[in-house]
């Protein structure tokens, strides 16, 4: 009975080491995700990464950052409002517990990168105000989970990608002022139930407003005023 009781501590204790260096190493991961976002940055006017983003502390004690508290990974990144300049490294895409990316109201340029597309927890992409360009991403379609997705006043080009309107979780698409061109895909709320605001005012959309909006029963903002 003894030797039962010691083999069942010892396996439990292996597993809890097993899930500590597994915990450590997962958030290692994290931080050179954030410092190879932080190596993009160009300009930082406020010094806010120069200072806090030091490898002495914890990623989930830099500014902007916050972690989970159960499986202490970093959930997000919100970085608006700080006046950064530079390109997003694709290497945020590592960030695989991430559910939040906020860096609205910066002078991020560049495209989208690919990489972002591994993201799949993202229930929040807040991009505005920003000088991106390229097409918006066509692999946004395959976030289960999004809710909101904001682009506005950057300046992205091409069609709306038709997977977008897939996404059954979301509730909000704001893609205001960008160079967006193409019509609307006349089933645009067969899939989208829950979305609750449509933004597409000054792009150079074009053609007829989808007669199927009114399958959008939750809808309660909507603008298309088109240049």
């Amino acid at each position: 009975m003894e030797k039962t009781s010691f083999m069942i501590a010892a396996v439990v204790l292996l597993v809890n080491n097993s899930l500590a260096c597994l915990a450590v190493t997962s958030l290692t991961t994290d931080q050179s995700a954030l410092l190879a976002f932080k190596a993009h940055i160009t300009s930082d006017p406020s010094g806010v990464l120069a200072k806090n983003w030091s490898t002495t502390a914890s990623v989930c004690h830099w500014v902007g950052v916050s972690c989970g508290v159960l499986q202490q990974r970093v959930i997000a990144l919100n970085l608006s409002h700080m006046g950064l300049t530079g390109t997003l490294s694709p290497h945020l895409g590592n960030l695989s517990f991430l559910s939040l990316l906020g860096l609205s109201f910066n002078h991020f340029h560049g495209q989208i990168p690919e990489d972002l597309g591994s993201l799949h927890q993202l229930e929040g992409i807040y991009l505005g105000y920003n000088n991106f360009s390229g097409d918006v991403p066509s692999w946004i379609g395959n976030f289960s989970n999004l809710k909101l997705l904001d682009l506005k006043y950057n300046q992205l080009t091409g069609s709306i990608p038709y997977a977008i309107f897939n996404m059954s979780s979301l509730q909000r698409v704001d893609l205001t002022s960008n160079g967006l061109y193409g019509s609307l895909p006349e089933d645009i709320c067969d899939h989208v139930s829950k979305l609750k605001g449509l933004f597409l005012s000054l792009n150079r959309l074009y053609g007829r407003i989808p007669s199927s909006l009114y399958k959008c029963g939750d809808l309660q903002y909507l603008s298309l005023s088109f240049k």
